[in-house]
């Protein structure tokens, strides 16, 4: 099956993924989904959190297995640009980011 990284947005954690998370790996998927430092159960200090630092997490997590992965975040495009400078050889080309208005109608925009 497929490798998806769960990334969650601002004022929230991983969790906001676990309905997704339940419903994927019960199809057989690889999910993976994380907080982001300063957010959810991270305890990355405010001085240290930034928009780097974020991408920084997201590449990390991505080149933590060498499995490719399509990633998913929530209102992250700069994410996606930022992970465009890194050298993660296993990321699928295919990125989708979530809005609000999206989670209620069901539909995916590819970035």
């Amino acid at each position: 099956m497929a490798r998806f990284v769960l990334v969650h947005g601002g004022f929230s954690g991983a969790w906001i993924w676990l309905p997704l998370i339940d419903s994927l790996k019960a199809a057989g998927h690889l999910v993976e989904a994380f907080d982001l430092p300063g957010m959810g159960d991270d305890h990355t200090s405010a001085s240290e959190v930034a928009l780097d630092s974020y991408a920084d997490r997201v590449c990390e997590v991505l080149a933590a297995n060498s499995e490719p992965a399509s990633w998913s975040a929530t209102a992250s495009a700069a994410l996606s640009q930022r992970k465009e400078r890194h050298d993660v050889p296993n990321v699928s080309r295919h990125s989708y980011t979530w809005r609000p208005s999206c989670q209620r109608t069901g539909r995916v925009f590819s970035t």
